[in-house]
Formats: C-alpha cells, sequence, structure tokens
C-alpha cells in the first residue's frame, strides 16, 4: 500500500518551500461568473496562502482577491491586500474545503507586507 507523499505515492499536498506562518485573516474571492466568496486564510508564505471555505473554487484560474491583513502598526486595523490568486488544490476537509492556492498577482509593496508578517509570525519580531 502507498502512503501518500511516501515512496510511490503522490506528492504531498503542504510541500512548500517557504516557511507558513498561521494566521486568522478573511479574504473574498471573486468567481469567474462575479459572485463574491468569503474565505478563511490559515497560513501565508511568500508563495501564497492555506484557505478554509464553505465552497470549493475552480482549480488553475486566476481568481481576483481582496484579502484583510492586520495593519503591522495598528493590529486593530486591517489594510486591504488586493491581488489574483490560483488554487493548485482543493480537497474536503470535514464540512469546509481545504485550499492550497499561490500568488499569480501581488504587488511589491503588498509582497512585503506579507513578508513582515510571515517574519513577525516566525521570530515575534
Amino acid at each position: 500500500m502507498d502512503i501518500p507523499g511516501g515512496p510511490g505515492g503522490p506528492a504531498q499536498i503542504d510541500s512548500r518551500r517557504e516557511p507558513r506562518v498561521a494566521v486568522s485573516w478573511r479574504a473574498l474571492f471573486r468567481l469567474p461568473d462575479g459572485k463574491t466568496m468569503e474565505v478563511r486564510v490559515r497560513d501565508i508564505s511568500e508563495s501564497g496562502l492555506g484557505l478554509l471555505s464553505e465552497n470549493a473554487i475552480p482549480q488553475n484560474v486566476a481568481l481576483d482577491l481582496a484579502l484583510a491583513v492586520p495593519d503591522l502598526i495598528d493590529a486593530s486595523r486591517t489594510i486591504t491586500v488586493i491581488g489574483k490568486l490560483r488554487a493548485v488544490y482543493v480537497v474536503i476537509n470535514r464540512h469546509d474545503y481545504r485550499i492550497g492556492a499561490v500568488w499569480a498577482e501581488l504587488d511589491n509593496a503588498s509582497r512585503e507586507m506579507i513578508r513582515q508578517h510571515i517574519k513577525r509570525g516566525r521570530y515575534g519580531g
């Protein structure tokens, strides 16, 4: 019997090169039909996000995303980061869908803000 991610098994869905930091953020996707869908952000890395959603999203399609990122100076405030994500996997996880997504588009200022949150999360800085 093959073990997922083991020799002869499929690659692990969580095999990322960059470190991930656990977060509890909110985000909105704009789907191809124009509807919006709220998701919960579970973790971040420089290359993408781990999400939980009540609904699946299409894979390998760049979707507009509005991400509520806590302000680095005043955590009671949020800054909306706009970008595009592409889901690389969507799996059912109990009653929710677990989604792994990579950035398809993200401006440099937003990318730097994400980096600072990752640094803070890893080192408490």
